[in-house]
């Protein structure tokens, strides 16, 4: 029920009623203006631009605007699609057939483009319609939903976070912009969004950076509460827009959050960084780091082996242990364990594929034959990933009879598991091998390293058959089984191995030089010398030094390497003329020579290239322990044929053993796969601690496009 408010006859009262009343409605009259035709406010800024149609945009580097297009129109026809198209061809309204239910007129206007303090707006138009003449009645929403699509170039964008764009519509009561779902083509440029009214509409993105001294509210990490800025870079377009993204990056917590020990300034700066994704490992402190998409951080592990960033930025986050492999092995042992009408003669005849055979007569069923004791050693902490049994089987020829399995089941410590994989095709009158499961199946159990160990484990083997008679027999001849695992290996950073030359070699290079006497005396440091007696005019031969013998894993990254030569001279004068890597035999990469200084009367050891120095070369294992890497050295002209001396070639290769690899997926479904198979491609060294660093190399998006990269 409605209050009733009694006046008394006060002046004093009055006047303050009447000073209240004049405020209300003061205050009603601001209301009503703040809330005025959001066109006419358009219009007033359009007004106050100057005559090319731009005005000083709120942030300093955003695109300017262009001189607007003419306004167009198109008459719409129920029942029939229409297009209308601006000026310049980049927007078009696409009205559907059953958009309206009479004719109309509908209209396009190009606006100037109001400031915002939060995002920026690249495009601004007014989309009218309205039907009959005198007087036009305006149309505002429609039967069905309208298509919207707009163009833009480069230069109407610059500056501007490209993951960001979208397009918007000026919602007039609540006075912002609301912006609309919208496709974005990256690649051909062109948002599209769906609609059902008329408005003003615009293309709008945040800005890729801020005004000096604002945080606005795109530039705030919600998780950390620290303070974000980021400047991307277009990257060319893939299937599925499954980009990551790259881009010149500032974080606060970088700079004032010492619990991250992010002790060392990337080289753009404290707190800045360029933000090729990749996780990386700290050798300092044992400690692995994710940057990707503005995201940074500590990684660390649960319990139950899976990852997460100390900062929790709702990823998952999980690390294989290493390259999956496999053990295969027969069976050691074969047994009649009962269980059925016919019992297995010779059951330890399956131990190998010898024709000589464990065999069972009329089986209705038969026994069960156990085949264990394999010899399968996998190492402790392998995650196990599938197992599968290979049963080399037949039968005796037998009109009208057919032998099917009735148990296929693995063993573990002596008793059956998991599904039986039994099969109804008839067994073969010739021994055949028969498959029961494989790479990816675990038998509808659980497995350890330890299961397959002991004695215990095995196959369970029966069969029936139906029709013919008693005179039917089966054979068994071989049980094999092969385990498929990934083993738990650790990535193992800092690692070397140094190598003596195997073989020392004189090869013309080029040009007829003097040749080496005694190559193969570089295999130690015993005094005993490769020489040559230097040429006036002419660098001497290559002396050539491989097989060095290396093993290098197969799963290593090759972070530098360095040739240790012990040289002397017998006189001034003897210097480098050349000193290159042999890769396959050929000579590869930058040239280390030092022909600067001569060498030394007594024997001393020259180190050439370093720990992160990959003589401009990429290098797989393979490539080292090939039988032709090494290295080739030459000496250079002399005056007075001094002799140079060679007794000993060794190379020391840096190289990191990392077989795991990482896959990050975030809440979208889009999945990065950093490093993996060996493929990684960097050592970097910081001033301070070592990072070892696994690069991106594949992104899937949650369609299953997918796109590799290389940094």
């Amino acid at each position: 029920m409605p209050r009733t408010h009694v006046m008394r006859s006060n002046l004093p009262f009055r006047r303050v009623g009447l000073m209240a009343c004049l405020v209300i409605l003061l205050a009603v009259a601001v209301i009503a203006l703040s809330r005025s035709d959001a066109r006419s406010r358009h219009e007033a800024f359009a007004a106050t631009s100057d005559t090319a149609g731009t005005t000083t945009p709120p942030f300093a580097t955003a695109p300017a605007a262009s001189a607007l297009d003419d306004p167009t129109s198109a008459a719409y026809t129920p029942g029939q699609e229409t297009i209308l198209r601006s000026g310049d061809g980049k927007l078009a309204v696409r009205m559907p057939p059953g958009a309206l239910s009479e004719t109309a007129t509908v209209e396009y206007r190009a606006l100037v483009p109001m400031p915002s303090t939060s995002v920026q707006v690249f495009r601004q138009f007014d989309l009218t319609a309205h039907a009959g003449t005198e007087p036009a009645r305006p149309i505002r929403t429609f039967d069905a939903p309208l298509t919207l699509t707009l163009h833009y170039d480069d230069d109407e964008v610059r500056g501007l976070d490209y993951r960001t764009y979208t397009l918007a519509y000026f919602n007039e009561t609540e006075d912002r912009w609301e912006p609309l779902p919208t496709e974005h083509d990256v690649a051909n440029r062109v948002l599209t969004a769906q609609v059902d009214h008329f408005s003003i509409f615009a293309g709008q993105a945040n800005p890729a950076y801020a005004l000096q001294g604002m945080v606005q509210n795109f530039q705030a990490n919600l998780n950390a509460g620290s303070a974000v800025f980021s400047y991307p870079f277009q990257l060319p377009p893939v299937p599925g827009d499954s980009l990551p993204g790259i881009a010149l990056v500032y974080d606060s917590s970088a700079v004032n959050e010492t619990k991250n020990h992010r002790d060392v300034a990337s080289w753009v700066g404290t707190g800045w960084d360029v933000s090729l994704p990749h996780i990386f490992y700290n050798d300092e402190l044992s400690k692995y780091f994710l940057s990707l998409n503005g995201i940074q951080g500590e990684l660390v592990q649960n319990s139950d082996g899976t990852w997460y960033t100390r900062s929790d930025s709702n990823l998952k986050i999980e690390r294989s242990p290493g390259v999956a492999t496999s053990s295969a092995k027969s069976a050691g042992t074969g047994a009649d364990a009962g269980g059925g009408s016919a019992t297995w003669s010779n059951p330890g005849n399956i131990t190998g594929s010898d024709d000589s055979r464990a065999t069972a007569a009329y089986p209705n069923p038969s026994n069960n034959l156990d085949a264990t004791n394999f010899g399968l050693s996998i190492p402790s902490g392998a995650t196990i990933n599938g197992v599968q049994v290979s049963i080399e089987k037949g039968t005796t020829v037998n009109s009208g009879a057919t032998v099917t399995d009735t148990t296929v089941r693995l063993l573990k410590a002596g008793a059956v598991v998991g599904d039986n994989k039994a099969s109804g095709t008839a067994w073969p009158i010739a021994d055949a091998n028969a498959t029961y499961g494989g790479s990816s199946d675990l038998w509808g159990t659980s497995w350890t390293a330890g299961d397959f160990t002991p004695s215990g484990f095995g196959v369970r083997i029966s069969a029936s058959q139906s029709g013919g008679d008693s005179s039917h027999t089966i054979a068994v001849d071989h049980v094999r089984i092969t385990v498929y695992f990934t083993p738990e290996t650790p990535d193992v950073f800092g690692l070397f191995s140094t190598k003596s030359a195997g073989t020392g070699a004189d090869v013309d290079d080029c040009c007829g030089g003097p040749a080496w006497s005694n190559p193969g005396n570089i295999t130690s440091s015993n005094d005993a010398s490769a020489q040559v007696t230097a040429h006036v005019n002419y660098a001497s031969d290559s002396l050539q030094a491989t097989n060095f013998a290396f093993a290098i894993p197969s799963a290593a990254t090759i972070s530098g390497i360095e040739v240790q030569i012990e040289r002397r001279a017998s006189a001034a004068g003897i210097r480098d003329g050349s000193l290159q890597l042999l890769k396959a035999g050929g000579v590869a990469g930058v040239d280390k020579r030092d022909n600067s200084v001569d060498w030394p009367s007594t024997d001393t050891v020259r180190t050439y290239g370093g720990p992160t120095d990959r003589w401009g070369v990429s290098w797989t294992p393979a490539d080292i322990n090939a039988s032709n890497f090494g290295a080739a050295l030459m000496i250079g002209a002399a005056p007075n044929s001094p002799l140079a001396y060679v007794d000993h070639i060794q190379i020391k290769v840096y190289y990191a053993d990392l077989p795991s690899w990482w896959t990050v997926r975030t809440r979208d479904g889009t999945t990065y796969e950093f490093g993996g198979g060996g493929a990684w491609n960097q050592y970097i060294r910081n001033p301070g601690p070592r990072t070892w660093r696994y690069d991106l190399r594949a992104v899937t998006d949650v369609h299953g496009n997918s796109a590799t990269t290389t940094f």
